[in-house]
């Protein structure tokens, strides 16, 4: 009679731990879904968000790499509207520049089964130029400009650029890693390198501000900002399976200067 009993315990023990495999296992023999967190893949992400004034539209442009290769067929969708592969990129117009709100957005990244991950990031408030002096500018005079600070600006990006070479990928431009909201631009936005050495180089410029949050990828904005855009920041992405950078920019309409030789 023990033994019956004692039998019967290891058999009812037997048949959890069965119940139990086939649970975690699936029906249908596979694993479940994927670990994303636990995988031989390893994710390169570069993108941003922007929101231009110069040009009333907004657009978000993405690049995804899998161990070191690109990845086409991946969906990327930003707070739901999905980017299409184009080229080495991912696009997706969104609208006019104020039918993308400022504040919290989430973009996310599926590649099958390989891979889905889900990032927040945050897109600045509006700003605008306030002044740019002088409006003309000899040989010895430096330009200053000043503007609006944006909400959740990280900090900005001032640029210049000749009227006639915008959204070339040409111009001038630098970080502002800070809070303020004035600056003196670099005699060199307004020069040109000769044998004789710099000299100015006379026309209309347009001058912008950049608002930025989180850091965008420079490599993908030169087409679609008016001016060429500074060397890279740091990675904002470091996660197990998942690194690179993400960000948004938001312009102001532009101010002009013009450069005279005298």
């Amino acid at each position: 009679m023990k033994l019956r009993k004692t039998f019967g315990l290891f058999f009812a023990l037997g048949l959890i731990v069965a119940v139990a495999i086939v649970l975690i296992v699936g029906c249908d023999g596979s694993s479940g879904p994927v670990d994303p967190f636990n995988n031989d893949y390893e994710y390169q992400l570069g993108g941003v968000l922007i929101k231009d004034y110069n040009r009333n539209a907004a657009y978000a442009l993405a690049r995804l790499e899998r161990n070191d290769t690109l990845v086409i067929g991946a969906v990327i969708t930003i707070d739901g509207d999905t980017l299409t592969p184009s080229g080495s990129t991912y696009f997706y117009a969104v609208g006019p520049a104020d039918s993308l709100p400022s504040g919290a957005i989430d973009v996310s990244v599926k590649d099958s089964s390989r891979f889905h991950d889900t990032l927040a990031f945050t897109i600045p408030g509006n700003l605008s130029i306030l002044s740019v002096s002088p409006p003309v500018k000899g040989p010895s005079d430096q330009v200053s400009v000043n503007w609006t600070g944006a909400a959740d600006a990280d900090g900005y990006i001032v640029a210049a650029v000749k009227k006639d070479s915008a959204y070339m990928g040409l111009g001038y431009s630098q970080w502002v890693t800070s809070q303020t909201t004035s600056i003196s631009i670099n005699d060199s936005a307004f020069t040109t390198t000769t044998i004789q050495g710099d000299e100015p180089n006379p026309g209309i410029y347009y001058i912008y501000i950049y608002a930025y949050n989180g850091v965008p990828d420079s490599t993908l904005l030169s087409a679609l900002l008016p001016t060429s855009i500074p060397n890279q920041l740091d990675d904002n992405i470091t996660e197990k399976n998942l690194n690179g950078t993400i960000g948004s920019i938001v312009t102001t309409l532009f101010g002009t200067v013009e450069v005279v030789a005298e």
